[in-house]
């Protein structure tokens, strides 16, 4: 029964966390168990449309860019994405602005350069990381 924060709510928003609240404790407990259940009953696979290697990072106006070469496929701005280092996926970030020189871009494709800009401002990335773009499917 506590209020959540205007504040929090914009930074759970830019993180995609969703947040959910509850009056009553069983509430949450049947939702929890419906969420499980649906998880439990549907296998949800990522199928890679698009990779993307982060060649350089900038800085501009306070805010970290990643300047990427994209290896195979195409990346748009609203594409799901995982941050891997290695084999290890490190973050789900969420596209912010796609440049291309001054311009702003919806999408980047193959063989192509962009920077990109980031929701998470804390996101931390590096020369070599790889950006993967996929879709869900079931």
């Amino acid at each position: 029964n506590i209020k959540v924060s205007n504040s929090i709510k914009k930074i759970a928003k830019n993180m995609g966390v969703k947040i959910k609240q509850y009056d009553v404790i069983y509430h949450l407990i049947e939702d929890l168990q419906k969420q499980m259940l649906k998880l439990m009953d549907s296998t949800i696979d990522e199928v890679v449309i698009a990779e993307a290697e982060i060649l350089e990072i900038f800085e501009m106006k306070g805010e970290k860019i990643a300047g990427v070469r994209v290896k195979t496929g195409e990346i748009k701005q609203h594409d799901l994405l995982h941050l891997k280092r290695g084999e290890e996926i490190v973050a789900n970030p969420v596209i912010k602005r796609m440049m291309h020189g001054k311009d702003e871009i919806k999408v980047v494709k193959s063989k192509n350069e962009a920077g990109l800009t980031f929701k998470n401002k804390k996101l931390e990335f590096q020369v070599g990381d790889l950006i993967v773009a996929y879709r869900q499917e079931e």
